[in-house]
């Protein structure tokens, strides 16, 4: 099964919902399965309906332009994920030498938040409020937890227990070691898979496309983010370069 990603531009208005309709009603069972548009500065119904798309092919879009980027599901999870927890690595190898040449404290790093404040004693503790560590441990856990989703195999999270950027490149290492070692066509299932993802307020149902798209991926790039902003926020001198990686030959 091949997945694309679809990127449309507007030219004048779309005309998408009826050729859509038209599209699912006559669409032979093996088209190339496609990821949802994206539209630039475009409103249209047809957004609501983006799994309609993931499942049948791109929309039929009125004089819209598209163009179609071959990808596969591996490089849309594993292979995501593997990228930014490699940028990740970059980006603590940085924060151990600015803790090196600052006389700084290993663990003051480790334990540095985005925010502290805010939450009464009895609430939950808000995700922000998740130290440096807890946050490179839930990307590298995340990452892991959603491919084992995909692959109809939920495993349990490991312990939050890092105690030091030994600890944390260990755990980087160990997950991009599973990510390596899946094989793509293990995953092209996962995105037909019924996703039930139990919570403490109720258990939620998905479709293994939409758990991708819409939950382990931007779940993903929330930590990796925050921990990003952890790090810049405690003077270790990273840029966008450092969040982004060498993506041009990646």
């Amino acid at each position: 099964m091949r997945l694309a990603a679809c990127y449309v531009r507007p030219l004048e208005r779309a005309t998408c919902m009826g050729a859509l309709a038209a599209r699912l009603r006559s669409t032979a069972a093996d088209v190339p399965l496609v990821a949802p548009p994206v539209y630039r500065n475009f409103s249209c119904e047809h957004m609501r309906f983006w799994r309609d798309c993931l499942r049948f092919g791109a929309a039929v879009c009125g004089e819209e332009e598209r163009v179609v980027i071959p990808l596969n599901t591996y490089d849309l999870s594993a292979g995501l994920f593997i990228r930014g927890l490699a940028n990740l690595k970059t980006q603590l190898t940085k924060a151990e030498d600015h803790a090196a040449a600052t006389g700084g404290s290993e663990v003051t790093l480790l334990n540095a938040q985005l925010a502290t404040d805010g939450v009464a004693s009895d609430a939950p503790a808000d995700v922000h409020m998740y130290t440096f560590a807890a946050q490179v441990h839930w990307a590298a856990e995340g990452a892991k937890l959603a491919i084992a989703q995909l692959l109809g195999a939920p495993s349990v999270p490991a312990a939050n227990d890092a105690e030091s950027f030994a600890d944390l490149h260990q755990r980087l290492n160990a997950t991009i070691a599973y990510l390596r070692a899946i094989a793509p066509s293990d995953l092209e299932a996962g995105l037909d898979r019924t996703i039930v993802i139990a919570h403490r307020r109720g258990s939620m149902r998905a479709s293994g496309s939409q758990f991708l798209l819409a939950f382990a991926i931007p779940h993903f790039f929330y930590h990796v983010t925050t921990a990003y902003g952890i790090l810049r926020n405690q003077g270790v001198q990273l840029t966008m370069g450092d969040f982004l990686g060498n993506w041009a030959t990646s």
